[in-house]
């Protein structure tokens, strides 16, 4: 799901420590439960 976030934002979200990444990803994934 990263690598395909990453593409999304032009690699910007590398820039972004991945606890961020990781966390913003499982607050979608709880939003669409």
């Amino acid at each position: 799901m990263a690598s395909e976030f990453s593409k999304m934002h032009g690699g910007k979200v590398e820039a972004v420590s991945t606890s961020q990444v990781t966390l913003f990803v499982l607050r979608i994934l709880l939003k669409r439960a």
